[in-house]
């Protein structure tokens, strides 16, 4: 049937052909957030035919496959074909997964194929930041966006071996500038009060795993690194502000044996000098801090450990610790305060999310979720948090009730990063793996 180029309509319906097997056409959901809920609302359907072809063998005599898709799209009502484009993806991992089939190949990477679609039935709030954990945060006045990633691995394509940060403008979706020198993938970034600087957090040295933390700070006008911070031998993988941008603090992931770090520095942004090491676990070995935060105050900071399974809260003037929450069962993936400062929340693997009573330590309300990362609305009403499960969603949720207010779908990979606009109106989810997009959401509407 001859191609007609014509624009598709949502809602859709996904199907599947893998050409080297006898399955035929299977339903796949591959865009949960705009696919039909029935037949009756079906205006596209979007149809992949899915080939492979042997590039190479493992050591074991398993064949690896480079797959190709061949996606058509065609009306619901009459069988039109309105266009039709081919991605292919590339060679397949140097390790061999565990799951055998098809999986030893690389699969087209989604992302193609959604910045292909997705401005074609009105959904464009998409940027494509890059691999890894994808993680962002929004500059004080709102109009840009920072997003930290990998942009280059090795030519086995195991290791990161160059990470970028882009600055992204949010009213065009453009990238306004790339910051570039990190010899490792980009954990986490964050604005000064100001706005004139970035923080960002890597690794700089690796053997396998990293041994050699780093720091640097950027100077946004010129793009240049002013400060670069070291001294923790392991990834750092948060970075803060203070409220009054005077101090920085760095959270290191850890390590084993005599590598292991659980510390988090505090840093004068000034005079680039190390302020206080704030150790969360004496142990020898485990994971170290996944995230910090300050108080609105600036007079507490809040550390996550992965190892111990608590939140602990410092004094920040005097580097004592003030207090530790316990509770989680498993590690400790992320933690912010209240805009009041009076709730501190806190995302675990025991797939909990636990609001907790600063003043007193106290538990206020268990959520019941798997989240990567979580972040309160500017005026405090409502707490994200970003899944990383089979579900891959983010959610809204009702503070002072505790309920799911809003569900927001479109991520094919785990959720990473949840991040609020200065005006609450926007709230931004970062996903790696092979989603590697950030998205944003408008919170009146959920699209």
């Amino acid at each position: 049937m001859p191609v007609v180029k014509s624009e598709p309509v949502a809602p859709l319906y996904s199907l599947m052909c893998k050409a080297y097997n006898d399955e035929g056409w299977t339903y796949e959901k591959i865009f949960p957030h705009i696919h039909a809920l029935s037949a009756s609302e079906v205006q596209t359907l979007v149809c992949i035919r899915e080939s492979r072809k042997k590039v190479g063998t493992y050591t074991d005599g398993d064949p690896g496959y480079q797959l190709q898709w061949e996606v058509r799209l065609v009306q619901w009502s009459d069988g039109q074909v309105l266009d039709t484009a081919t991605f292919v993806g590339g060679d397949p991992p140097v390790t061999k997964p565990e799951k055998s089939g098809p999986e030893y190949g690389n699969r087209p990477a989604r992302r193609e194929l959604v910045q292909w679609l997705f401005p074609r039935v009105g959904h464009e709030a998409v940027l494509f930041a890059g691999d890894n954990s994808v993680n962002g945060v929004f500059s004080p006045d709102g109009t840009l966006f920072a997003t930290g990633s990998c942009a280059t691995r090795d030519s086995k394509q195991v290791f990161c071996i160059a990470g970028e940060i882009r600055l992204w403008d949010i009213e065009t979706m453009q990238i306004v500038r790339t910051l570039e020198g990190h010899t490792d993938f980009v954990s986490n970034v964050a604005f000064s009060p100001d706005g004139t600087l970035l923080a960002s957090g890597s690794c700089t040295k690796r053997e396998v795993k990293c041994i050699a933390g780093e720091v640097r700070v950027w100077d946004l006008e010129s793009g240049q690194v002013i400060h670069t911070f070291g001294g923790q031998t392991a990834l750092v993988m948060d970075v803060a502000f203070s409220p009054d941008g005077k101090l920085l603090a760095s959270a290191s992931l850890g390590g084993t044996g005599r590598m292991f770090d659980a510390t988090v520095k505090l840093w004068d942004v000034k005079t680039g000098k190390e302020v206080h090491t704030l150790v969360h676990t004496s142990e020898s070995f485990g994971s170290g801090v996944r995230s910090i935060a300050f108080s609105p105050d600036g007079q507490l900071l809040a550390s996550g450990s992965a190892w111990d399974k608590t939140v602990k809260l410092w004094d920040v003037a005097t580097g004592q610790e003030v207090r530790t929450l316990i509770g989680h069962q498993e590690e400790v993936q992320s933690v912010t305060f209240s805009p009041d400062g009076k709730i501190l929340a806190s995302a675990s693997r025991d797939n909990t999310v636990k609001l907790w009573d600063v003043t007193n330590g106290r538990t206020i309300r268990t959520l019941e979720v798997f989240a990567w990362d979580v972040a309160f609305s500017p005026d405090g009403r409502f707490l994200a948090t970003g899944e990383f499960s089979s579900d891959d969603v983010v959610k809204l949720w009702d503070v002072a009730t505790g309920k799911v207010v809003r569900t927001l779908l479109g991520h094919t990979s785990g959720v990473t990063s949840v991040v609020f606009s200065p005006d609450g109106q926007i709230l931004v989810s970062g996903s790696g793996s092979q989603d590697g997009t950030v998205r944003l959401w408008n919170i009146g509407t959920g699209q």
